[in-house]
């Protein structure tokens, strides 16, 4: 009943899966998660706490949509800024 052999058994039993339903999440675990994604995001961008925060709230916390949106306003600052000799601040925007 225990063997380490798959081959002997007649079917794989995989924890958490028996019902096929998934438990929601608890609105603490939702935080947590949340908060891991920020910080990765931040890793990767090198972003600070609010810039970071407005990237992950506005793709609703989709790391590769928050990373692929940062990383097109990046190339647009650079865009503008070798276009005009400007460098972009809320004045001349």
């Amino acid at each position: 009943m225990f063997s380490s052999n798959v081959q002997e058994r007649k079917k794989l039993l995989i924890p958490g899966k028996g019902s096929g339903q998934v438990r929601p999440k608890t609105e603490n675990e939702q935080v947590f998660e949340r908060r891991n994604k920020l910080k990765e995001f931040q890793r990767l961008t090198g972003t600070e706490l609010p810039e970071g925060k407005y990237y992950m709230e506005e793709a609703n916390y989709d790391l590769e949509a928050a990373k692929t949106q940062y990383q097109q306003d990046v190339a647009w600052e650079r865009s503008f800024t070798e276009t005009t000799g400007r460098t972009v601040s809320p004045q001349n925007v």
